[in-house]
Protein backbone atom coordinates (compact mmCIF):
# COMPACT_ATOMS: atom_id res chain seq x y z
CA UNK A 1 0.00 0.00 0.00
CA UNK A 2 1.38 3.39 -0.96
CA UNK A 3 0.52 7.03 -0.32
CA UNK A 4 -0.65 7.24 3.33
CA UNK A 5 -1.06 10.76 4.73
CA UNK A 6 -1.47 10.66 8.51
CA UNK A 7 -2.91 14.11 9.28
CA UNK A 8 -5.89 13.83 6.94
CA UNK A 9 -5.94 10.16 6.10
CA UNK A 10 -6.20 9.44 2.41
CA UNK A 11 -5.68 5.77 1.59
CA UNK A 12 -4.91 4.60 -1.89
CA UNK A 13 -4.85 0.85 -2.23
CA UNK A 14 -2.31 0.44 -4.97
CA UNK A 15 -0.95 -2.56 -6.72
CA UNK A 16 2.82 -2.89 -6.23
CA UNK A 17 4.77 -4.72 -8.89
CA UNK A 18 8.43 -5.53 -8.86
CA UNK A 19 10.78 -4.94 -11.81
CA UNK A 20 12.42 -7.92 -13.35
CA UNK A 21 15.78 -6.19 -13.55
CA UNK A 22 18.34 -7.86 -11.26
CA UNK A 23 19.36 -5.94 -8.15
CA UNK A 24 16.28 -3.66 -7.98
CA UNK A 25 14.40 -3.80 -4.65
CA UNK A 26 11.91 -0.88 -5.03
CA UNK A 27 8.27 -1.67 -5.82
CA UNK A 28 6.44 0.09 -8.61
CA UNK A 29 3.04 1.46 -7.42
CA UNK A 30 0.09 1.58 -9.82
CA UNK A 31 -2.55 4.24 -9.14
CA UNK A 32 -6.26 3.25 -9.13
CA UNK A 33 -8.58 4.11 -12.03
CA UNK A 34 -9.09 7.85 -12.38
CA UNK A 35 -5.66 8.68 -10.93
CA UNK A 36 -2.18 9.05 -12.41
CA UNK A 37 1.27 9.23 -10.88
CA UNK A 38 4.01 7.02 -9.49
CA UNK A 39 2.17 6.34 -6.23
CA UNK A 40 4.98 7.52 -3.93
CA UNK A 41 4.22 10.02 -1.16
CA UNK A 42 1.18 12.17 -0.38
CA UNK A 43 0.94 13.44 -3.96
CA UNK A 44 1.93 10.23 -5.66
CA UNK A 45 -1.50 9.80 -7.26
CA UNK A 46 -3.53 12.72 -8.58
CA UNK A 47 -7.06 12.58 -9.87
CA UNK A 48 -7.33 12.87 -13.63
CA UNK A 49 -11.09 13.41 -13.97
CA UNK A 50 -14.39 13.63 -12.09
CA UNK A 51 -15.81 10.13 -12.48
CA UNK A 52 -19.28 11.40 -11.56
CA UNK A 53 -19.30 13.55 -14.69
CA UNK A 54 -17.39 11.33 -17.07
CA UNK A 55 -18.94 7.94 -16.22
CA UNK A 56 -21.52 8.13 -13.44
CA UNK A 57 -21.36 4.76 -11.65
CA UNK A 58 -24.41 5.37 -9.42
CA UNK A 59 -27.24 3.49 -11.13
CA UNK A 60 -30.06 4.66 -8.84
CA UNK A 61 -28.61 7.49 -6.81
CA UNK A 62 -26.55 10.65 -6.72
CA UNK A 63 -22.80 10.51 -7.30
CA UNK A 64 -20.48 12.56 -5.07
CA UNK A 65 -16.84 12.93 -6.14
CA UNK A 66 -14.17 12.28 -3.49
CA UNK A 67 -10.39 12.61 -3.30
CA UNK A 68 -9.95 9.04 -2.13
CA UNK A 69 -10.27 5.87 -4.12
CA UNK A 70 -12.37 4.90 -5.93
CA UNK A 71 -13.07 8.63 -6.40
CA UNK A 72 -16.78 8.72 -5.55
CA UNK A 73 -19.54 7.68 -3.19
CA UNK A 74 -23.19 7.05 -4.06
CA UNK A 75 -26.16 8.41 -2.13
CA UNK A 76 -28.86 5.90 -3.04
CA UNK A 77 -32.46 6.74 -3.86
CA UNK A 78 -35.14 5.30 -1.58
CA UNK A 79 -35.54 1.57 -2.14
CA UNK A 80 -31.98 0.98 -3.39
CA UNK A 81 -28.72 -0.10 -1.78
CA UNK A 82 -25.20 -1.21 -2.66
CA UNK A 83 -21.97 0.60 -3.51
CA UNK A 84 -23.41 1.66 -6.86
CA UNK A 85 -27.08 1.74 -5.77
CA UNK A 86 -27.87 -1.16 -8.09
CA UNK A 87 -29.52 -3.51 -5.57
CA UNK A 88 -33.28 -3.25 -4.99
CA UNK A 89 -34.13 -3.45 -1.28
CA UNK A 90 -36.56 -6.31 -0.67
CA UNK A 91 -39.36 -4.72 1.36
CA UNK A 92 -41.02 -8.14 1.63
CA UNK A 93 -38.16 -9.55 3.73
CA UNK A 94 -39.89 -8.46 6.96
CA UNK A 95 -43.08 -10.37 5.98
CA UNK A 96 -45.38 -7.32 6.29
CA UNK A 97 -48.52 -9.01 4.90
CA UNK A 98 -50.71 -10.45 7.63
CA UNK A 99 -53.24 -13.30 7.78
CA UNK A 100 -51.78 -15.35 4.95
CA UNK A 101 -51.40 -12.49 2.48
CA UNK A 102 -48.81 -12.73 -0.31
CA UNK A 103 -46.19 -9.97 -0.58
CA UNK A 104 -44.94 -8.66 -3.93
CA UNK A 105 -41.82 -6.50 -3.76
CA UNK A 106 -41.65 -3.22 -5.67
CA UNK A 107 -39.37 -0.19 -5.86
CA UNK A 108 -39.39 1.43 -2.41
CA UNK A 109 -42.56 -0.42 -1.51
CA UNK A 110 -44.61 -3.60 -1.71
CA UNK A 111 -48.15 -4.81 -2.30
CA UNK A 112 -50.12 -7.44 -0.41
CA UNK A 113 -52.50 -9.86 -2.13
CA UNK A 114 -55.01 -10.92 0.52
CA UNK A 115 -57.02 -14.10 0.94
CA UNK A 116 -60.79 -13.89 0.49
CA UNK A 117 -61.40 -13.37 4.22
CA UNK A 118 -59.14 -10.33 4.65
CA UNK A 119 -58.63 -6.86 3.19
CA UNK A 120 -56.54 -3.71 3.77
CA UNK A 121 -53.00 -2.64 2.75
CA UNK A 122 -51.51 -5.32 5.03
CA UNK A 123 -54.47 -7.76 4.93
CA UNK A 124 -55.15 -6.68 8.49
CA UNK A 125 -58.93 -6.15 8.29
CA UNK A 126 -61.50 -8.92 8.14
CA UNK A 127 -63.91 -8.71 5.23
CA UNK A 128 -67.38 -7.54 6.20
CA UNK A 129 -69.66 -10.59 6.35
CA UNK A 130 -72.93 -9.69 4.69
CA UNK A 131 -75.89 -11.93 5.48
CA UNK A 132 -76.26 -15.60 6.37
CA UNK A 133 -78.27 -18.25 8.24
CA UNK A 134 -77.98 -18.30 12.03
CA UNK A 135 -79.29 -21.09 14.25
CA UNK A 136 -79.00 -22.05 17.90
CA UNK A 137 -80.62 -21.37 21.27
CA UNK A 138 -78.97 -17.92 21.62
CA UNK A 139 -76.42 -15.68 19.95
CA UNK A 140 -75.64 -12.33 18.38
CA UNK A 141 -74.44 -10.87 15.10
CA UNK A 142 -73.08 -7.53 13.93
CA UNK A 143 -72.67 -5.62 10.72
CA UNK A 144 -69.95 -4.69 10.01
CA UNK A 145 -67.85 -7.16 12.00
CA UNK A 146 -66.77 -4.56 14.57
CA UNK A 147 -69.48 -1.87 14.63
CA UNK A 148 -68.32 1.43 16.03
CA UNK A 149 -64.75 0.78 14.85
CA UNK A 150 -65.35 0.49 11.10
CA UNK A 151 -68.10 1.77 8.82
CA UNK A 152 -70.33 -0.41 6.68
CA UNK A 153 -69.91 -0.35 2.91
CA UNK A 154 -71.96 1.66 0.43
CA UNK A 155 -74.63 0.03 -1.73
CA UNK A 156 -74.95 -3.29 0.06
CA UNK A 157 -78.02 -5.46 0.48
CA UNK A 158 -77.68 -8.16 3.14
CA UNK A 159 -80.20 -10.63 4.56
CA UNK A 160 -79.97 -12.77 7.68
CA UNK A 161 -82.37 -15.52 8.71
CA UNK A 162 -82.36 -16.45 12.41
CA UNK A 163 -84.03 -19.71 13.35
CA UNK A 164 -84.51 -21.52 16.68
CA UNK A 165 -86.28 -24.75 17.64
CA UNK A 166 -89.87 -25.04 16.33
CA UNK A 167 -91.39 -24.65 19.80
CA UNK A 168 -89.43 -21.45 20.58
CA UNK A 169 -89.79 -17.77 19.72
CA UNK A 170 -87.10 -15.09 19.38
CA UNK A 171 -86.43 -12.05 21.58
CA UNK A 172 -84.28 -9.39 19.88
CA UNK A 173 -82.38 -6.50 21.50
CA UNK A 174 -79.99 -3.96 19.99
CA UNK A 175 -77.11 -2.86 22.27
CA UNK A 176 -75.66 -0.77 19.41
CA UNK A 177 -77.43 0.86 16.46
CA UNK A 178 -76.03 3.62 14.24
CA UNK A 179 -77.28 4.01 10.66
CA UNK A 180 -77.78 7.00 8.38
CA UNK A 181 -80.88 8.87 9.51
CA UNK A 182 -83.76 9.89 7.22
CA UNK A 183 -87.43 10.72 7.70
CA UNK A 184 -88.86 7.45 6.35
CA UNK A 185 -85.66 5.36 6.47
CA UNK A 186 -85.44 5.44 2.68
CA UNK A 187 -81.64 5.50 2.45
CA UNK A 188 -79.92 3.13 4.89
CA UNK A 189 -82.17 0.88 6.96
CA UNK A 190 -82.63 -2.43 8.78
CA UNK A 191 -85.98 -4.07 8.07
CA UNK A 192 -87.21 -7.01 10.19
CA UNK A 193 -89.87 -9.55 9.16
CA UNK A 194 -91.71 -12.04 11.36
CA UNK A 195 -90.72 -15.16 9.44
CA UNK A 196 -87.96 -16.55 7.26
CA UNK A 197 -88.37 -14.34 4.16
CA UNK A 198 -89.12 -10.79 3.04
CA UNK A 199 -92.70 -11.85 2.25
CA UNK A 200 -93.44 -12.37 5.96
CA UNK A 201 -95.11 -9.67 8.03
CA UNK A 202 -92.82 -6.64 8.53
CA UNK A 203 -92.30 -5.91 12.21
CA UNK A 204 -90.43 -2.66 11.61
CA UNK A 205 -88.02 -0.60 9.52
CA UNK A 206 -85.27 1.18 11.46
CA UNK A 207 -82.56 3.80 10.85
CA UNK A 208 -80.78 6.62 12.67
CA UNK A 209 -79.03 6.36 16.02
CA UNK A 210 -81.85 5.32 18.34
CA UNK A 211 -81.80 1.66 19.30
CA UNK A 212 -84.91 -0.17 18.10
CA UNK A 213 -87.18 -1.44 20.89
CA UNK A 214 -87.02 -4.99 22.20
CA UNK A 215 -88.73 -7.23 19.65
CA UNK A 216 -90.43 -10.64 19.82
CA UNK A 217 -91.25 -13.02 17.02
CA UNK A 218 -94.50 -14.96 16.79
CA UNK A 219 -92.74 -17.92 15.15
CA UNK A 220 -89.36 -19.59 15.43
CA UNK A 221 -87.66 -17.43 12.76
CA UNK A 222 -86.97 -13.82 11.84
CA UNK A 223 -85.74 -12.22 8.62
CA UNK A 224 -83.37 -9.21 8.77
CA UNK A 225 -82.73 -7.09 5.68
CA UNK A 226 -80.06 -4.37 5.74
CA UNK A 227 -79.60 -1.98 2.85
CA UNK A 228 -77.29 1.03 2.33
CA UNK A 229 -77.25 3.59 -0.47
CA UNK A 230 -74.37 5.19 -2.37
CA UNK A 231 -73.83 8.27 -0.20
CA UNK A 232 -73.62 8.42 3.61
CA UNK A 233 -72.50 5.40 5.61
CA UNK A 234 -72.16 4.87 9.34
CA UNK A 235 -71.08 2.44 12.08
CA UNK A 236 -73.66 -0.35 11.80
CA UNK A 237 -75.47 -2.38 14.44
CA UNK A 238 -75.27 -5.29 16.86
Amino acid sequence: MCNVEHNHVSFFFLTPTFPHSPGSSFPVCTCPPGYIGNGYGPTGCTQTSNICQSNNPCVNGQCVATTSAPGYICNCNSGWQGVNCDQNINECSSNPCQNGGTCTDGINGFTCTCTAEWTGPLCQTAQQECGGYLTGPAGSFSYPNIPGHEEYDHQVSCAWVIRVDPNKILRITFPFFHLENSANCNYDFLQIHDGDSASAYMIGKYCGQNNPPELYSSHNSLYFWFRSDHSVNSDGFT
